[in-house]
């Protein structure tokens, strides 16, 4: 509910104003409930609004949120990215900057994982392969 907020707030809209009009077979929607598909849905505008197609909800997006100038960055990490948070592609919570390590290799800098998810990935890693790293090391000195 954080993140929905903390959008609202940067482009000065109430979660409960409406964000799209009544239309034909498509019913009315409010802020909160757009944002809540974004952030919790399965990322991709074809599931997360079955009920407009690809090209409608897009327009839709880009009329309330405007300022997406990147064409391959999906909306989620648009929106996540304009309040300096992001979402852990492990444990899928949305967690601040903070919360994520340095990667240059990524678009937005910050690793995929944050850094708890990261430490049991490493140490799964590692416990899978101990044998393999301690003679690497036990080589290096």
């Amino acid at each position: 509910m954080i993140p929905i907020i903390k959008i609202c707030n940067k482009y000065k809209v109430k979660p409960t104003d409406i964000a799209k009009k009544k239309r034909g077979d498509i019913k009315e929607y409010t802020y909160q409930e757009v944002l809540q598909r974004l952030l919790v849905g399965k990322g991709s505008l074809a599931e997360d609004f079955p009920e407009m197609s690809k090209d409608t909800t897009a327009a839709l997006l880009k009329k309330i949120f405007p300022g997406k100038s990147k064409i391959s960055q999906p909306w989620r990490a648009y929106l996540l990215e304009s309040i300096e948070m992001k979402r852990c592609s492990k444990c899928e919570t949305i967690k601040e900057h903070c919360d994520f390590s340095v990667n240059s290799k990524e678009p937005d800098g910050l690793r995929a994982y944050c850094r708890p998810c990261s430490g049991e990935v490493w140490k799964a890693h590692y416990d899978r392969d101990s044998k393999k790293h301690c003679e690497r090391v036990s080589g290096y000195y």
